[in-house]
């Protein structure tokens, strides 16, 4: 770590640059990266968990247990800085009001009844810096604002003793493939200092003053006084492994895991039936993405809602459930991800026995996503800001020219898109039109063939082949129309395929034939008057603007077809093993890269 000097607030950076700014784009092949492989590069398969115990063993059973919760941080560091602030620092607050700024205090004042102490452990709920979460924006928008804080509060003479960090990751940690999150969060090889070495100023520490980083993997489980239990899901766009589902399991079930019962799959109504009675009774539940946001149900099918059940975790926040859980059963399921505060159910006047919540806290530093957006399907009990303030504040902040220009290199795409849209409105015909900007003496002739230009021209100019030919841009719609229409039937066909082949179970080469050859036959039999469209010879030419719209749909289509064979070749890698030995299931994937060769 370096010296205290080092941490200044007059070095703090305004908040990250969302549209298009200079660290986005630095990091667009990162992101792309875990767009096309993050399912590949599982970080936990080299994780071993193990419950937390020590927060119940070390209490006395009597006094309240707090612990701090936030998420969506690294963003602006100013921001950062009052949470870290906040998370080290005792409150004290005015319960018989409504909250604000002049309802706060962080010393004890008659005035301010209710004390919110520091909790025993900060909680961390995924996004931990942005826009990727690797060691350097980690180290600058994380770990900088809160020894900042540290520093501020220790110079006024208070303690700030060490407590336990735990977090879970969220998408922007996997963009750095968990590299800067482990360094965040996992326990050290060796004993944590407050000095570093010139050897490591390249590979710095992560350890934050007032903070001690104990866990071992992604995701994990605390036991907590007065029987209550916190699990920490690393279950990015909601899903599990089944290594994490075991770990979870075991927890309060370790026969039905050493048995392999869990993952029983002829017997899974019963099992999960059995899991539900055995679930921890209390039981807080931190998701990377929530369950309940923006007042709209999770759809039955969701991958967070078969997490849920996996784990023995009743998805109440289905339509169906609306809200219910069973009555033996108390759980707060709560995540960031969206930059606001919302509660839905808990303590209402409609529920006389709140035992569930769902929580959505995404306030810890980031920008604020709008939190009057809602979708009406599910009442909102708490909300932060409030619609009113959310829906003031952003739009005079998307109103102001000046916010655009500072978010990022947005306002050069639309120059850019301008100098186009003027380009193709004041260059008309083709091409070699272009000369006809030049001065009539630097223009080069179509008689003369002994420059460079000359020739470029003589060769852009259609005005003869048109006048031999004829021009009817009517003789190529049924080609246009057709292109179209095949193109979104490949479109649906990809989307569906996963599905289309998840029917079919590994036992069953038979039914794996058939579903191959059913697969390729629609292509094979759209392709064919493709391939006469492309062969036949052609006496006329088409519009120039109608020519610009074949050659965009049939690269389109071009790319659609490389793209099934991309996703069939998942397919296959994912059943290798149980695919019957024959060159049948591989023709598609050949059938579909060579036709997607023809069009280009």
């Amino acid at each position: 770590m370096n010296n205290n000097e080092d941490y200044d607030k007059k070095k703090f950076k305004r908040p990250v640059s969302w549209l298009m700014g200079r660290e986005l784009l630095a990091g667009l092949k990162w992101i792309a990266a875990y767009a096309f492989m993050g399912d590949k590069l599982d970080a936990k398969d080299w994780m071993t968990a193990e419950v937390i115990e020590k927060h119940c063993q070390n209490h006395n059973g009597k006094n309240p247990f707090w612990f701090d919760y936030i998420a969506d941080t690294g963003d602006g560091m100013s921001a950062v800085y009052n949470i870290a602030y906040l998370c080290m620092s005792d409150l004290w607050i005015d319960k018989d009001s409504s909250m604000g700024s002049d309802k706060v205090a962080l010393a004890a004042d008659t005035t301010y009844k209710q004390h919110l102490p520091r909790g025993e452990f900060l909680f961390v709920g995924g996004d931990t810096a942005y826009h990727i979460a690797d060691t350097a924006s980690l180290k600058e928008r994380f770990q900088t604002p809160f020894n900042c804080a540290y520093l501020d509060i220790v110079r006024t003479s208070k303690a700030v003793d060490q407590r336990p960090i735990y977090g879970i990751p969220g998408n922007h940690d996997y963009y750095d493939a968990l590299d800067g999150f482990n360094r965040q969060f996992r326990k050290p090889i060796t004993e944590e200092s407050n000095k570093q070495t010139a050897n490591d100023q390249k590979d710095p520490q992560l350890s934050l003053l007032g903070f001690e980083r104990t866990q071992t993997t992604s995701y994990l489980a605390l036991k907590l006084p007065f029987g209550w239990w916190l699990w920490g899901l690393d279950s990015q766009e909601g899903k599990m492994d089944k290594r994490q589902q075991a770990f979870f399991v075991s927890s309060f079930a370790p026969e039905l895991v050493k048995q392999g019962a869990i993952f029983d799959e002829a017997n899974k109504d019963k099992i999960l039936q059995g899991l539900q009675e055995g679930v921890p009774a209390k039981l807080i539940v931190t998701t990377p993405e929530p369950s309940t946001v923006f007042g709209k149900w999770a759809l039955d099918d969701a991958d967070i809602v078969k997490t849920f059940k996996r784990l023995g975790l009743e998805p109440s926040f289905l339509k169906a459930k609306k809200g219910s859980l069973n009555s033996s059963k108390c759980r707060l399921d709560i995540s960031g991800d969206i930059h606001h505060y919302e509660r839905y159910w808990g303590n209402t006047q409609e529920n006389l026995k709140p035992n569930y919540a769902s929580v959505v806290a995404g306030g810890g530093g980031a920008f604020f996503h709008p939190s009057h957006t809602d979708m009406g399907e599910v009442a909102k009990q708490k909300v932060f800001p409030s619609h009113k303030d959310s829906h003031k504040l952003i739009t005079e902040t998307i109103l102001k020219p000046w916010n655009i220009f500072q978010g990022g290199y947005i306002w050069l795409a639309g120059a850019f898109i301008a100098f186009l849209s003027y380009f193709a409105v004041t260059i008309p015909q083709s091409t070699w039109s272009l000369f006809k900007l030049m001065p009539e003496n630097l223009r080069p002739s179509l008689e003369s063939k002994q420059d460079m230009l000359s020739r470029i021209r003589a060769e852009l100019d259609t005005s003869t082949i048109t006048e031999k030919f004829g021009c009817c841009s009517g003789y190529y719609f049924f080609d246009l129309i057709y292109i179209i229409l095949f193109a979104a039937f490949l479109g649906w066909w990809l989307w569906n395929t996963p599905d289309y082949f998840k029917s079919v179970k590994y036992s069953e080469p038979k039914v794996w034939k058939g579903k191959v050859k059913s697969f390729l036959l629609p292509v094979i039999l759209g392709f064919i008057p493709l391939l006469f469209f492309i062969l036949r010879s052609h006496e006329q030419l088409p519009h120039s603007f109608l020519a610009g719209l074949l050659i965009d749909f049939f690269c389109i289509t071009a790319m659609l077809l490389f793209s099934l064979s991309r996703r069939y070749s998942d397919i296959l890698i994912d059943r290798a093993k149980s695919l019957p030995e024959t060159p049948l299931p591989l023709m598609p994937s050949w059938i579909y890269t060579r036709f997607g060769i023809i069009p280009e």
